[in-house]
């Protein structure tokens, strides 16, 4: 996978790099989160997963997560769960040089994922097919969402469920083969956005303008609902992704009037 650099207007960047276990990678992607406080990482589970390991060795990489583990398993998912766990640890230990013995990969009451031991660092984890892609900031929350660009959200008459009404209004003005993308696009700075904030919303009473202009966060009607605080960006991972992301800075948080 290649890595993946938007530079926006303010000096802040978003920056998807492979995850992988060379120093390279964890040299770059510890200077951008210094100089940028945000980070994207994406990584393949199947290269996250130990070769060999029994329930003694799974109990101390997962922690307290073991019983969480427990229960994937039931539901199929228990490779992802040891996967990330694996990434993560390894994440905080090259990102924010802490020991990722010490750290417990927790949940919030409404499923939100932190850790336990590093609450300055705010993360959101997001899959799809074997790709987890893992948000890191250093200074207020992160969220983030990915899917496959060829999901069929349009044909399968998902719009009325996703798009606010002014969505609506402008999906139906661009060109027809263009809309099922675009509706990827909303989908996933929806995800990215309910992540960031931690509580369940219906994704048709917030909206986003059009591709190419500023993302705000909008109201039904398309007026703007929220100030800067708040950076969205979007873009293609792959030629096979859309990632969606979401950044709440804090900082400007404490400087408005």
């Amino acid at each position: 996978m290649a890595g993946h650099w938007t530079p926006l207007p303010d000096g802040m960047a978003f920056v998807s790099i492979p995850a992988t276990h060379g120093l390279d990678t964890w040299e770059r992607a510890r200077r951008e989160l210094a100089d940028n406080w945000v980070v994207l990482l994406h990584a393949r589970l199947v290269d996250w997963l130990p070769e060999q390991i029994d329930d003694a060795a799974l109990r101390v990489l997962l922690g307290q997560g073991w019983c969480r583990y427990l229960e994937m398993v039931r539901g199929g998912l228990g490779a992802r769960t040891v996967a990330t766990r694996a990434l993560l640890r390894h994440a905080a230990a090259n990102l924010v040089e802490e020991d990722g013995e010490l750290l417990e990969l927790s949940y919030g009451p409404t499923g939100r994922p932190y850790l336990s031991g590093c609450q300055w660092l705010d993360i959101s984890l997001s899959y799809v097919d074997d790709l987890v892609l893992l948000g890191v900031t250093t200074r207020g929350l992160i969220g983030v969402d990915v899917e496959r660009l060829d999901r069929d959200l349009y044909r399968t008459g998902q719009s009325g469920r996703i798009c606010s009404p002014y969505e609506l209004v402008t999906l139906a003005g661009i060109a027809e083969e263009e809309r099922n993308r675009d509706l990827v696009r909303l989908c996933t700075l929806k995800g990215a956005y309910g992540s960031a904030m931690g509580v369940p919303f219906c994704p048709s009473e917030i909206g986003f303008g059009p591709d190419g202009r500023a993302v705000r966060v909008c109201r039904p009607d398309g007026t703007p609902a929220d100030g800067d605080e708040w950076t969205f960006r979007s873009f293609v991972l792959d030629d096979e992704y859309l990632v969606g992301a979401a950044v709440y800075d804090a900082d400007r948080e404490s400087c408005r009037p």
